[in-house]
């Protein structure tokens, strides 16, 4: 889980246990194209928001949600998954692992989650990191296509 420094999280009810009847449950900060986060700037909004949407475009997937980090995968998933070849470093990683679950063929479960802004700490989020995902999402779209993946 990717809560970040300073940030209360808390488990939304039944979460981890909802995990044994499927192979990927998600929290989801952007579920029906609302973002469900307290006390946000607008750029992270933003961010969150379009970062989610172009990634679900792109990928062509239903998951509302790629960017977010909170998450919980069956062991077995894991297993099946070529952990050793995921490229991604910064949030290109959330998107990359779902992804991977997804073309792997195991269901993914998108619950609303709510955070409250960071009061402590800072951002990871720089500008390499946005460039990462803006070029890695169609990357990992044409290796799927290619049969990379």
């Amino acid at each position: 889980m990717d809560v970040g420094a300073g940030r209360a999280a808390a488990e939304p009810t039944g979460f981890v246990a909802r995990v044994i009847e499927i192979w990927a449950l998600l929290g989801g900060f952007v579920l029906l194209g609302i973002v469900l986060m307290v006390a946000w700037s607008a750029t992270r909004g933003f961010v969150s928001a379009g970062g989610s949407l172009y990634a679900r475009l792109v990928l062509g997937v239903g998951v509302r949600d790629l960017t977010g980090g909170f998450k919980c995968y069956r062991r077995e998933a894991l297993e099946r998954l070529d952990l050793d070849a995921v490229r991604a470093r910064g949030y290109m990683f959330q998107i990359e692992t779902t992804y991977r679950v997804l073309r792997a063929g195991f269901e993914v479960v998108e619950l609303p989650i709510f955070f409250t802004d960071r009061v402590a700490g800072t951002s990871k989020m720089n500008g390499r990191i946005v460039l990462e995902a803006i070029a890695g999402v169609p990357a990992l779209r044409l290796a799927a296509l290619a049969g990379r993946l």
